[in-house]
């Protein structure tokens, strides 16, 4: 058991410790009544597995499912808000409330989405949790983990060599208008420089050659990661796979997946990259990490192949969705439990102080830039109450979906009483829900014991979740009416204007892929409206869908608002890569570790 200090160290000290004393993770998952077989169990050395999840969900349908608990958020600092540390840390707390003298199984767990190594090095560091709420083994889990990322930027080119060789051998003669093809190309980092590429078919740039522009996408963008994350099993993938667009033919036909036989060689690769990853957190509790789609361009969801595995093994499932409400809640609700039949017990929204004060204009105190990169606001219980119109509108946006919903705030050791009480007071007053303060980063388990237990009640008193959770809107309708629903009842806006681009193309979509389509909405993940740089009420502002794109895969159409980036871009002042360090410890794998990540 990983021993609480104080002051709390720094994440990859405590994640380091922690590894000495960790379970092996066999032993996690006979404590999760998962199976150890080998046929069923690929372990990554002592604290890694992947777990074989149509057996695993065989073997436990005689369980019933267990309560699922989206964590969300306001709209965060670019710091982040906490979601994964407040998630991580309820899991240990409700297994250490729940748990008692010969608890047979472990009670809870979670679902959380695989870090992508782009924004690892190059704009946030890692994405494992904080403080005394991490998952194990950090490091690993922050770069290459089980190669699940890698495996699906594998298939994803593999898509496009061979859409690209189908096009090219015999002079074309299958007839690809190259002038259309709409595939691009991924890779796992963030690099502005390949959002515009320019290819041939050839291979050779020359003037009688048809040059065309294509693009990168980050992989936790690729149309495979959502394809992966909405499979439930390997026959799901297969069907999803062959729907994926690659282009058209020069009579207007599409050319897809399957046509180009590319269905089976991408299942190839992806083979083990559909079952889900097990590790634990510092307390030794199992946890599930897979998928990694983002959520301001995808659905920013872990994989429902993982969820509905965590469904079945545990009573409490934690799941958490990327970004704040207006786009993790939002698409978790009305995409992810529409697919998976699943119905919510319950929704955590998460907040700071740091949160509120941003959002109130507050300057953080500093004079240089990089001390104002820290982040750090002046003690002020006026500014938090001046934020909360922000958190007000995401718990308003919640209750359309008739879920109950508990406020979180995550406590910083630089937080005074006196902004905790005023927030506390003002979000059960005025707000009208449940509000617990959590100390999960310095505390771990005990922390979170407050809301673990907050949670449990309300829960109890909500009764059966299936009779009053709903969606925002039903699928049959005409895309620009999902569209505009959301853009409406989520997001505030006036009115929503559509570019001649994204009208072409919702229609042609249309034609092409009949009336059932769902809608993923692509905006910024900084202001609730598409405008990254506004802080305020979107009330009234109106929302611009610049483009559109068919994602046949995960079954919905993209609806891209505002400017938005499927390739990011690195910041080099910020960029975690330049504070890594390799250090020699000779009680690591190898002999060295990696510092100063997360």
């Amino acid at each position: 058991m990983v021993r609480i200090q104080h002051p709390t160290p720094p994440n990859y000290l405590i994640a380091a410790e922690a590894l000495e004393f960790a379970r092996p993770i066999a032993e996690v998952a006979e404590n999760m009544e998962l199976p150890t077989d080998p046929a069923e169990f690929f372990s990554f050395g002592n604290r890694i597995a992947k777990i074989d999840a149509t057996q695993a969900v065989r073997n436990l349908r005689h369980r019933d499912d267990g309560h699922v608990i989206l964590i969300t958020a306001m709209t965060p600092t670019p710091k982040g808000s906490g979601k994964t540390l407040t998630t991580v840390g309820l899991t240990d707390a409700m297994n250490r409330l729940l748990g008692g003298e010969g608890e047979p199984r472990q009670r809870a767990t979670a679902v959380l989405r695989e870090p992508s190594m782009g924004p690892v090095f190059g704009m946030k560091g890692g994405a494992a949790g904080g403080g005394f709420s991490q998952v194990i083994p950090m490091e690993d889990i922050n770069l290459h983990f089980t190669s699940d990322i890698h495996a699906v930027g594998a298939a994803h080119n593999l898509l496009s060599a061979m859409a690209m060789a189908y096009a090219h051998h015999g002079k074309n003669r299958h007839g690809v208008d190259l002038r259309r093809f709409v595939w691009p190309r991924a890779v796992d980092m963030v690099d502005r420089s390949l959002r515009e590429i320019r290819l041939s078919a050839s291979g050779k740039l020359r003037d009688e050659d048809f040059v065309l522009g294509s693009r990168f996408v980050i992989t936790a963008a690729s149309e495979v990661m959502a394809t992966l994350g909405m499979s439930v099993d390997m026959d799901d993938l297969r069907d999803r796979l062959s729907r994926i667009l690659v282009g058209y033919l020069r009579d207007g036909r599409p050319l897809t997946a399957r046509e180009l036989d590319a269905v089976c060689p991408m299942m190839a690769i992806l083979l083990h990259a559909i079952n889900p990853n097990l590790v634990q957190t510092l307390f030794g509790n199992g946890i599930f990490v897979h998928t990694g789609p983002f959520a301001n361009i995808a659905h920013g969801s872990p994989s429902l192949t993982a969820l509905k595995l965590a469904i079945k093994a545990c009573d409490y499932v934690f799941v958490e969705a990327g970004f704040a409400a207006d786009l993790g809640a939002q698409k978790f609700f009305d995409i992810v439990c529409r697919a998976g039949g699943i119905a919510p017990s319950a929704a955590i929204i998460v907040c700071s102080t740091r949160d509120l004060k941003h959002q109130a204009g507050c300057e953080p105190i500093g004079t240089t830039k990089k001390e104002k990169r820290r982040m750090r606001y002046p003690v002020c219980p006026k500014s938090c109450i001046e934020g909360m119109w922000n958190l007000k509108i995401h718990v308003e946006n919640l209750k359309m979906y008739g879920v109950p919903i508990i406020v979180a705030v995550n406590r910083f050791d630089f937080d005074d009483d006196s902004e905790i009480e005023a927030i506390r007071s003002y979000i059960e007053g005025e707000i009208g829900v449940p509000c617990e303060v959590h100390t999960s980063h310095r505390d771990g388990a005990d922390g979170g014991l407050a809301l673990a237990d907050r949670l449990v009640k309300v829960i109890d008193d909500a009764g059966e979740p299936k009779k009053s959770f709903r969606h925002l809107y039903a699928l049959g309708r005409h895309v620009k009416g999902i569209i505009e629903m959301i853009a409406r009842d989520i997001y505030r806006a006036g009115e929503v204007k559509y570019t001649r681009t994204a009208d072409r193309k919702i229609a042609a979509i249309e034609e092409m892929a009949g009336p059932l389509l769902n809608v993923c909405m692509s905006k910024t993940q900084f202001s609730i409206s598409d405008d990254p740089k506004h802080i305020g009420d979107p009330a009234g502002k109106p929302l611009t869908v610049t483009d559109v794109r068919y994602a046949g895969g995960p079954g919905w159409i993209v609806a891209l608002c505002g400017k938005v980036f499927e390739m990011p871009g690195m910041s080099f002042a910020t960029a975690g890569a330049r504070n890594l360090e390799i250090a020699r410890d000779d009680t690591a794998f190898g002999g060295f570790v990696v510092k100063n990540l997360g």
